[in-house]
C-alpha cells in the first residue's frame, strides 16, 4: 500500500553517515566493491506465491538468528530451525500463527493483515515477527508482533513465541506500515504512516527488556508518539548503550538530501525529535521495471529509505534511485 504522495520510485543508492553527534554528521558514498565469490552451502525451500496467500506485492521478509532462519512473505510465515540445513520446522498462514496459535483478537470484524516483517533483535536475542491489521472502512486498527522466547525457536507454537497486540488507532486515520523494524539497546521501534485529514507518522516503541522477560500482554510496555512526517526507518543499532538514543532515517522530499532524526526519550510519549538535513548527490526517478515485451512490471517502488542500520558510530541507510539528468 504505497499511498504517500511525496514518494517517488527511484534506482539503489547508499549512502553513510557518522553519526556520533547531531552536530558534526558527515556522509559520505560507500566505495564500489567487487563482490567476493561465495558457496552456497543449502537451498531453502521458500514460501511461493500460492503458499503466501497469492497477494501483490509479496512482502518478502527474512531473519537468521544464530541457528534458526525465519521468513515471511505477505500473509504466510515458515521457520527454518537450523540455517545450515533446508529443513523446514513448521510453516502457517499468518492469520492462524497470530489468531489461532496466539490468541490475539482482530482489530474488528472487518480488518485485514497486512505488510508483514521479520527480525532477529540481537539487542535481545529474539526474533520478532509483526504484522498490521487494519481496517480501512472504521478505520480502526492494530499492529501484532509475536516474539520468539529464546534465539533457537523449534516450533511456530506457544512454547516457542509470545503474542502482542499494539492498538494503533486514531479517529479518522488509516495505519499503513512502511518497513523494517529497528531497535537499540531500550526499545524495539517501528513506525506507520497516519493517512487522514493531516497525513502523518505514529512512532512505537516498545520495552525491550519486557519483550525479553516474555511479559504477559497486559504487562507490556508500548509508547506512541505522533510526528509530521513520511516513511520513517528506524535504525538497527547493533551496539547502542542503555540510555543511547534512537536515530530514524526519511527522504527531505527534495530528491537532494535526506533527514536524519535523533529520537530522545524513547520509552515515554514525550519523545523528542531532533532534525539535521544532509545533502546527498541529487537523483532522479527510476524507470520502472520491465518485462522481455517491455511492458512495465509494477510501479509499486518509490524510493522511501529502506534499511538504515548503525555499528561504531557509522549509520548506513539505503534507498533506491537513478542518477540525475
Amino acid at each position: 500500500m504505497n499511498k504517500n504522495s511525496k514518494l517517488v520510485s527511484k534506482n539503489i543508492r547508499r549512502s553513510r553517515f557518522r553519526c556520533a553527534d547531531a552536530a558534526s554528521f558527515i556522509v559520505e558514498a560507500l566505495e564500489r566493491r567487487t563482490l567476493l565469490s561465495v558457496s552456497i552451502v543449502s537451498d531453502y525451500i521458500g514460501i511461493d506465491f500460492k503458499s503466501s496467500g497469492g497477494y501483490v506485492p509479496p512482502d518478502t521478509s527474512g531473519a537468521a538468528g544464530p541457528a534458526a532462519y525465519v521468513e515471511t512473505v505477505n500473509q504466510a510465515i515458515r521457520l527454518f530451525p537450523d540455517k545450515t540445513t533446508n529443513s523446514v520446522s513448521a510453516s502457517a498462514a499468518l492469520s492462524t500463527f497470530f489468531f489461532t496459535t496466539g490468541g490475539l483478537s482482530r482489530a474488528d470484524g472487518g480488518s485485514g493483515l497486512s505488510d508483514p516483517i521479520v527480525a532477529y533483535d540481537e539487542q535481545i536475542g529474539r526474533f520478532i515477527v509483526g504484522d498490521q491489521d487494519v481496517n480501512f472502512s472504521s478505520h480502526v486498527s492494530k499492529f501484532d508482533i509475536a516474539v520468539s522466547k529464546t534465539s533457537t525457536p523449534g516450533s511456530l507454537g506457544t512454547s516457542d513465541w509470545t503474542f502482542y497486540s499494539i492498538t494503533t488507532t486514531e479517529s479518522g486515520y488509516d495505519a499503513d506500515y512502511p518497513g523494517n523494524f529497528g531497535y537499540n539497546h531500550d526499545a524495539f521501534v517501528f513506525t506507520l504512516n497516519m493517512f487522514g485529514t493531516t497525513n502523518h507518522s505514529m512512532v512505537v516503541s516498545v520495552n525491550q527488556a519486557d519483550l525479553a522477560a516474555n511479559v504477559a500482554p497486559a504487562s507490556l510496555h508500548a509508547f506512541k508518539n505522533d510526528l509530521n512526517d513520511g516513511s520513517l526507518r528506524p535504525t538497527v543499532m547493533h551496539d547502542a548503550a542503555a540510555g543511547d538514543p534512537m536515530w530514524l532515517v526519511t527522504e527531505h522530499g527534495d530528491n537532494r538530501s535526506v533527514d536524519v532524526i535523533k529520537m530522545g526519550g524513547v520509552l515515554s510519549t514525550t519523545a523528542t525529535f531532533t532534525y539535521t538535513n544532509l545533502g546527498v548527490a541529487a537523483y532522479s526517478p527510476a524507470v520502472h521495471p520491465l518485462n522481455p515485451n517491455g511492458t512495465v512490471i509494477t510501479t509499486n517502488t518509490d524510493s522511501r529509505i529502506m534499511k538504515a542500520a548503525e555499528a561504531n558510530h557509522t549509520l548506513v541507510a539505503t534507498h533506491t534511485v537513478s542518477v540525475s539528468t
